[in-house]
């Protein structure tokens, strides 16, 4: 397969992050981008029965899937904070050299973003609840359709397609389009600089 680089040639003058380190980067943010997608879709076709036999909607194990693995695809594109300082000097750029490569917008990625944090932060949002309200009946996992407030750490709403956690929302079908936006546009990172690898190496 050939690749126009003819625009890409602009974009890679521009990176200061070793380009073998962020091919390798792409190379895995495929695949987990790809993971994560498909367990949000998993999570949307998913039912779990009661103890009648009823359905009453996805099953938590599946959302908390889908979190865990969009968190872990987002820390690709955000490095943590809490990054060894030798890694942070050495590849101070990585985070925004791979967000130029993938064309990635800031706030189209707002709600990937969220869940990093949310996902990051799980033990001092549960302390923050706790320092606010000791006594207050907190919910782990419910599934309705009137508005969540304080005390929740997971919920949907079928009706809107929104999980609630923590103070996070996360519209799920809006999460699949933006994971396979980033799935599919990794690969085509890696798919040009393996190229641009090639013509490099050229006598």
């Amino acid at each position: 397969m050939t690749i126009d680089l003819g625009p890409m040639r602009g974009v890679l003058g521009q990176l200061t992050t070793p380009t073998v380190l962020l091919g390798l980067m792409c190379y895995t943010l495929n695949g987990e981008a790809g993971a994560a997608k498909r367990a949000a879709q998993s999570f949307l076709a998913g039912r779990e029965r009661d103890a009648t036999a009823r359905f009453i909607g996805p099953k938590k194990a599946e959302a908390r899937l889908m979190v865990t693995t969009a968190g872990t695809a987002a820390a690709f594109i955000w490095p943590l904070d809490s990054r060894k300082r030798a890694l942070r000097g050495a590849f101070p750029r990585r985070g925004e050299d791979l967000r130029l490569l993938l064309n990635l917008d800031e706030n189209e990625l707002s709600s990937l973003r969220g869940v990093r944090n949310s996902l990051m932060h799980i033990d001092e949002r549960m302390e923050e609840l706790y320092l606010s309200d000791s006594f207050h009946l907190f919910s782990v996992w419910k599934i309705t359709t009137d508005p969540v407030q304080g005390g929740n750490f997971m919920s949907w709403n079928p009706e809107t397609e929104v999980l609630s956690f923590l103070d996070l929302e996360i519209c799920v079908p809006n999460l699949i389009e933006l994971l396979t936006l980033i799935e599919h546009r990794a690969w085509a990172a890696v798919q040009t600089l393996q190229q641009v690898f090639e013509e490099d190496a050229l006598p």
